[in-house]
């Protein structure tokens, strides 16, 4: 069965189910992960559990081989993923898929396999951080930063680095640290670039430019500069809008409340999170609709 382009998002899905039920199990498991990773690109967070979990399943029928233990680590990254938003950053499933996908990394690179992509191993320490951050143990959430400064520091790509100080930013400003916290992100803003990172999106969480503004609208306001504050939330806001992501429209509108509730617009602050919470509502409620 020859996989042509298909513009409705159920597509592969649909490919998925028939290769399935013919036993074509390895063209399965592609066509699943592939339909998560779309289900993710367009916030279908429910959607994109259920394909990813269906891809990992078929994975676990077939022998093991490098290429299959490569994709099912790229698999189970995006189901991290998928469930960060569905379930939680910090919740038991959210966590054990975390710890999964490390298992299978460390798998891999005792065979001498290293994974290719190495922002699967980036994703993986962001699961870790992140649920540090939830739990705000601010010790370990400042040591995965470090931890993952290191490692970004030996890549040849900006993309680690990038994420790297956004992470060590958010850490500095969780743990009282203001001013380094401003040192990095300033950092991080510099190097990121659009038509390298947005699609990074679906690997940490949200558009890391609209995390970066969003925090250094923090950053500053507490430094005394609500004006400038003011102006990064805009900026993260109409970039999240323009993006067209879901997940990180949501995010964007969040901070921007914080940001309007510390400068004392608090008329706008209910403004942005009514829709915010609008926007989770329909979230829900197009995939519940799709998977009945």
């Amino acid at each position: 069965m020859t996989e042509r382009p298909c513009a409705w998002p159920g597509c592969r899905e649909l490919l998925a189910r028939h290769c399935t039920e013919a036993g074509l199990i390895e063209k399965a498991v592609s066509l699943w992960g592939k339909a998560g990773q779309r289900s993710l690109e367009r916030s279908a967070t429910l959607e994109a559990v259920a394909q990813l979990t269906r891809a990992l399943d078929q994975i676990a029928a077939l022998p093991a081989t490098s290429a299959l233990r490569s994709e099912e680590i790229k698999i189970q990254v995006g189901l991290t993923n998928a469930l960060m938003h569905a379930k939680g950053y910090a919740a038991p499933e959210t966590k054990a898929s975390v710890e999964r996908a490390r298992t299978l990394i460390d798998r891999a690179e005792s065979l001498g396999e290293p994974p290719e992509d190495q922002l699967v191993l980036f994703s993986v320490l962001y699961g870790f951080w992140v649920a540090s951050y939830i739990a705000f143990s601010g010790d370990t959430l400042r040591d995965l930063a470090k931890q993952f400064l290191a490692l970004a520091e030996k890549q040849t790509a900006t993309g680690p680095l990038m994420i790297s100080h956004r992470l060590m930013g958010t850490s500095l400003i969780q743990t009282g640290d203001i001013v380094g916290s401003r040192t990095h992100l300033d950092r991080a803003l510099a190097l990121y670039d659009p038509a390298k990172h947005r699609l990074l999106a679906t690997r940490f969480g949200q558009d890391v430019r609209v995390a970066i503004l969003s925090y250094r609208s923090l950053a500053l306001w507490s430094l005394g500069y609500p004006e400038a504050a003011m102006v990064n939330s805009d900026q993260a806001l109409k970039d999240a809008r323009e993006i067209g992501h879901a997940v990180t429209l949501i995010y964007a509108l969040w901070h921007a409340a914080v940001t309007q509730t510390q400068c004392k617009n608090f008329a706008k602050a209910s403004a942005l999170l009514d829709e915010a919470i609008a926007l989770t509502d329909q979230g829900k409620h197009a995939a519940s609709a799709y998977c009945c």
